[in-house]
């Protein structure tokens, strides 16, 4: 194994997030990245070594050039009073089986972490239910053509799961079957159809989709709640509960007038202070922007920082002393109503809104600061008077 060492001529929190996330992406030869001091080190396996320290390169400069840093606004900061686990959580969950590793970026979940997992997802219906949500089970498949109309494949491609089938054909699927019995790794083209669908990465599409073409009334605003899994591939990305290729996510998902979804967010960030000041969480709201992938977007992750279109609810994780989001608090403007002409009565502008929640690193984060016996305690004590709240 070789080690290629970046030295971070920036050391905004920001410009080295969004430098790991693509660094991943660059080769699968590139195994971990580890963060020492004001450097990045690359580990890298197989004989790809220049050919992959030139893309390295590349990246960093294409970063430098197009990268503006927007300070984070940040809206509460919670320092916690607890005394926080000295073990590992992650083998703690994994020796009582709480959680059941497969492959990477695949958890099962059960015992007292889906009994957590279950009560965070309530709670947010809960939360839902105070603007009259409207609950609705989605897919976990969409179209491309759906995605195609507001342009996520452009944005985000690196995370891309594709969903197809064997191609129509008696004695092709009789050949697939064969060769696969005898070994052969036979997944690609010849045999698989060309895909029109993907695996879902987020559930507020689905939404804007239902209502395509139709007219609302912004007297009363339209809410939607869904829950569902959303796939997201993140490479190297993926540890621990941190980042999972297969999680599930709650949004609550905002339909009206630029007062009623505003208002209706700053009471769904209220809501989440309240919760995180009853547990005595450390976590922090702050602006932030959406990891789009190509250069072509930097801009508009600029004016998501710039015009706080984005607030992100991150919690600590001790063990790391790194924050991880755990729910976002999104305001879209009327990018979604006009890709899906979604029209008002009055010919006012329709504005459109999402609360989402990511439930198993929101659990696992819990955890994380309260440990094992912290967060089963909370359970059977607070439990009924967080959700009736």
């Amino acid at each position: 194994m070789r080690v290629i060492e970046l030295r971070l001529q920036n050391n905004d929190e920001n410009y080295v997030k969004m430098l790991r996330y693509k660094l991943a992406y660059i080769s699968k030869d590139i195994v971990n990245i580890s963060e020492e001091g004001a450097s990045l080190h690359v580990h890298i396996e197989g004989d790809k070594f220049e050919e992959i320290e030139a893309a390295l390169k590349r990246l960093v400069d294409e970063l430098d050039d197009s990268y503006t840093g927007i300070t984070s606004d940040i809206l509460y900061e919670k320092q916690s009073q607890n005394t926080f686990p000295d073990y590992d959580i992650y083998q703690a969950l994994v020796d009582q089986k709480w959680i059941v590793p497969y492959e990477s970026g695949l958890i099962g979940f059960g015992r007292e972490f889906l009994e957590l997992f279950k009560l965070l997802d309530q709670m947010f219906v809960n939360w839902g239910k105070r603007f009259g949500a409207v609950e609705y089970v989605y897919p976990d498949l969409i179209g491309i053509e759906t995605l195609n109309q507001y342009h996520y494949i452009e944005q985000f491609p690196n995370h891309l799961m594709f969903a197809s089938h064997l191609r129509e054909d008696l004695d092709l699927i009789q050949s697939f079957s064969e060769k696969v019995s005898a070994g052969c790794d036979c997944y690609d083209t010849t045999y698989i159809d060309k895909p029109q669908l993907m695996n879902k990465l987020a559930i507020c599409p689905h939404v804007y989709k239902q209502y395509e073409n139709q007219t609302i009334d912004l007297d009363e605003m339209l809410v939607v709640t869904s829950v569902g899994k959303c796939k997201r591939y993140e490479s190297i990305n993926m540890t621990k509960v941190e980042r999972l290729l297969d999680f599930t996510m709650r949004e609550i998902v905002l339909v009206g007038s630029y007062e009623h979804v505003i208002k209706a967010r700053e009471e769904c960030i209220r809501l989440a202070i309240n919760f995180i000041d009853q547990l005595g969480l450390e976590a922090n709201i702050k602006s932030a922007n959406d990891p789009f992938f190509t250069t072509k977007y930097s801009p508009k992750a600029m004016l998501q920082q710039k015009l706080k279109l984005k607030y992100e609810l991150n919690l600590l994780l001790p063990y790391n002393n790194k924050e991880l989001s755990v729910g976002s608090f999104n305001y879209h403007g009327i990018y979604f109503t006009e890709a899906f002409n979604i029209n008002s009565s009055s010919g006012a502008n329709v504005h459109t809104g999402c609360i989402a929640f990511g439930l198993e690193r929101f659990a696992y984060a819990i955890l994380s600061q309260l440990g094992v016996d912290g967060a089963k305690f909370w359970m059977e004590r607070q439990a009924e008077t967080l959700l009736f709240s």
